[in-house]
């Protein structure tokens, strides 16, 4: 039984190290995109360049089973999409945010090859970088207020 988690293990590592040249390519790309559309806010066509190799490395990186990971990517291009619509609380907040997280994935994925499981709480302080960004929506209160009834003392 120890012999098939240690073979599990080494699949993972090997499948990680096959794929992250390709990971880091596509990060690469999706900075170049975030750094033109930083560059010029009013093109929100540059962010879909942006959202298309982080959806590519988001599969990836759920096919290796690496949560954490994906859940970063898919928080990164939340945050992206929130920016492009205006929906974020600050502009430049949102853009370091992406910026930091465009930088430290790669420096994950590397150290993850390294060790034997999924370090998440890795990534846990670039996932509360990129999710508060978004500005919240808040439901409207309701018009009237119902009065809580007074108790009354029991009968008995």
């Amino acid at each position: 039984m120890a012999t098939k988690v240690r073979i599990a293990e080494r699949h993972d590592k090997v499948a990680l190290a096959w794929v992250k040249g390709p990971i880091d390519d596509c990060l690469a790309q999706a900075r170049q995109a975030l750094e033109q559309f930083a560059g010029d806010a009013g093109d929100s066509q540059v962010l879909e360049r942006f959202d298309a190799p982080l959806r590519q490395v988001r599969g990836c990186l759920q096919m290796l089973e690496l949560e954490g990971a994906a859940l970063l990517t898919r928080e990164m291009q939340q945050l992206a999409q929130a920016l492009g619509e205006g929906r974020v609380a600050s502009r430049g907040d949102a853009l370091g945010a992406l910026f930091r997280a465009l930088e430290q994935l790669p420096q994950y994925l590397q150290r993850l090859r390294g060790a034997r499981h999924e370090l998440p709480l890795l990534v846990l302080p670039l996932l509360n970088r990129c999710a508060p960004r978004v500005a919240r929506r808040r439901w409207p209160r309701p018009a009237c207020r119902a009065s809580r009834p007074s108790p009354s003392p029991l009968r008995g």
